[in-house]
């Protein structure tokens, strides 16, 4: 009921105005500074251990994309083409992948040289869901982030989800207000879950949104920006009001093979997710977009996804 609510609320523009300003406030309040303990790994791997001066805010303007990647063959390519644009920079970081990630990773590195870095991380991260998982470990989602993170150069940093296709003219605007503005904000963005039925792509009817409540963002480093692990995965703690853009991607994960589940599919969560997908519709993108213009572009980039799209 609570999380109706919410939901109901966020709806509404100035509600919407509102809760932001509220959670920013609250997170100002409650913000700590980072913690080096969390930097240095449980297991006493030294080289593997994140060193605290690259929280520093002294870092040249521009905008860093971190791509953490484990068996992400699908989509990988397209989508981090369409990043190259609007990234200074794009980290990719291959967590023992068994396709041909790491293969499409360094075809990348090579093309765009001057903008894509390529690592791997040698320690096999534990499910998303996994339980009493200790945040400075090698194997802990946090400790990964935040180790793939610094590996960055940029004052702005940004996960590179490997099934977040960018929408370019909507990414044209998050880019210019971040150069022009230099926001000491969290600036929020979100997509559609695309869904296949029938071989029919649409919006999937039991998850409609990807990242609608705060969870996909673009925010300056500092002290105050960084991760924790907590009982499901990561989680980015911050000290910053937000700043909300609309639609800005398509969200691929559900035209994947399991869903895109295949990393956590054993775990509860996991099956819960699969559960609720397989029982969805695929509503038409026309129910959501009324803008011809929009609507056009998006139909242009599902006709280009059916022709790769192997599921």
């Amino acid at each position: 009921m609570i999380i109706q609510i919410y939901k109901f609320f966020d709806n509404i523009k100035i509600t919407r105005f509102l809760m932001d300003i509220i959670a920013g406030i609250k997170l100002k309040i409650i913000a700590k500074k980072l913690d080096s303990n969390i930097l240095i790994n449980k297991e006493g791997i030294k080289e593997m251990n994140i060193p605290y001066e690259w929280f520093t805010e002294n870092k040249p303007l521009g905008i860093s994309g971190i791509a953490r990647l484990k068996n992400a063959e699908d989509f990988l390519e397209i989508v981090v083409e369409s990043h190259i644009p609007f990234l200074d920079e794009i980290i990719l970081v291959d967590n023992m992948s068994t396709d041909n990630t790491k293969k499409i990773c360094l075809k990348l590195a090579e093309k765009y040289q001057k903008k894509i870095k390529f690592f791997e991380y040698n320690y096999n991260i534990l499910p998303i869901g996994t339980k009493n998982l200790i945040g400075n470990s090698l194997y802990s989602f946090s400790y990964y982030t935040n180790w793939c993170f610094s590996k960055s150069s940029y004052k702005y940093v940004m996960r590179l989800d490997d099934d977040n296709l960018l929408i370019s003219q909507k990414w044209k605007k998050i880019r210019k207000y971040i150069l022009e503005k230099i926001p000491k904000k969290y600036i929020a963005y979100w997509g559609y879950n695309l869904f296949k039925k029938n071989n029919n792509i649409g919006i999937c009817k039991n998850d409609i949104y990807s990242g609608k409540y705060g969870d996909h963002g673009i925010y300056p480093v500092s002290v105050s920006t960084y991760y924790i692990q907590n009982e499901i995965g990561e989680e980015l703690k911050h000290n910053l009001f937000f700043k909300r853009f609309n639609l800005t991607f398509l969200h691929l994960k559900y035209l994947k093979k399991n869903f895109g589940l295949k990393n956590c599919i054993l775990t509860e969560i996991g099956k819960e997710r699969r559960n609720l997908i397989e029982k969805s519709e695929s509503i038409k993108i026309e129910n959501f977009i009324r803008n011809n213009k929009d609507l056009d572009l998006i139909k242009n980039i599902i006709k280009n996804i059916l022709k790769i799209n192997k599921y």
